[in-house]
């Protein structure tokens, strides 16, 4: 996404939705409207396949995107147990990746790192690292950069 905003300019502007308005308030308006979903957290449902899950699993994931930069946290929480391996558990991202990214986990409860995984290039697909099975929630986060 490119933004070009407009010129700032001095008096007076019209605006359809309240009449008239200082121009330079309809141009921070309009800046504001541009980048409106691209900084705010965004959330979608991440699908995992090949997660081993004694009880029930919930993926949630947010992200936040900048231009073509995306920050993402999923959480694996579950009411039993969640096992991964790293190469063969995968996960969707929200956005395709422009480019291989890492990403880290952590078990949530006992604060303990699970290492790194990787980000694919040209996928939305997120390779978690192995974890044991654990009850405790996974919390994994990254970056990484999008195409458009």
């Amino acid at each position: 996404m490119e933004f070009n905003p407009p010129p700032i300019e001095s008096g007076w502007g019209q605006d359809a939705r309240s009449g008239p308005i200082l121009v330079w308030a309809l141009w921070f308006r309009k800046t504001w409207d541009a980048l409106a979903g691209t900084i705010a957290p965004l959330f979608w449902t991440p699908v995992a396949t090949n997660l081993t899950v004694v009880g029930a699993a919930t993926l949630t994931g947010s992200y936040t995107r900048v231009g073509n930069v995306v920050q993402f946290t999923i959480t694996v929480t579950t009411t039993g147990t969640t096992a991964a391996t790293a190469g063969v558990t995968t996960i969707t991202l929200p956005v395709t990746a422009a480019d291989n990214a890492g990403c880290q986990a952590v078990e949530a409860t006992a604060i303990t790192s699970l290492g790194n995984g990787l980000v694919a290039a040209n996928t939305l697909t997120l390779y978690p690292p192995s974890w044991a099975a654990t009850a405790n929630a996974v919390v994994i986060t990254g970056t990484y950069r999008t195409t458009g």
